[in-house]
């Protein structure tokens, strides 16, 4: 079972309560955002981009939630952003022409 600390307000974030929060939640959402991806490198940058949204964020947070769950949304949300980012890649070709690429789908559009 994961540990929680009730004692943290994001409201009030400080270098020392932020250091804690991500220590007590790293592994937690780690699992949660591979679980997601399949990829340790991503997940990895998601995870950094957790914690970044957190703190750009804290003023936004009620602390009458609990706080993991509002980590679990924004990390949800960044890995679908992430899946979306890249299920619709483009790649050049030879020629020069760009097709993007809907892996979903298996669909190539030409976009010359």
């Amino acid at each position: 079972m994961m540990k929680q600390n009730k004692d943290f307000n994001i409201s009030e974030v400080t270098d020392k309560n932020f250091k804690s929060i991500v220590k007590n939640y790293r592994n937690y959402l780690f699992k949660i955002i591979y679980g997601h991806l399949k990829d340790k490198s991503s997940a990895e940058d998601v995870l950094q981009d957790v914690f970044y949204r957190l703190y750009v964020n804290k003023g936004k947070y009620d602390p009458k939630y609990n706080l993991i769950i509002w980590l679990k949304v924004i990390a949800r949300n960044l890995c679908v952003n992430f899946n979306n980012k890249k299920d619709n890649q483009n790649i050049l070709l030879e020629d020069n022409k760009i097709f993007n690429i809907n892996q979903n789908r298996n669909i190539f559009h030409n976009n010359t």
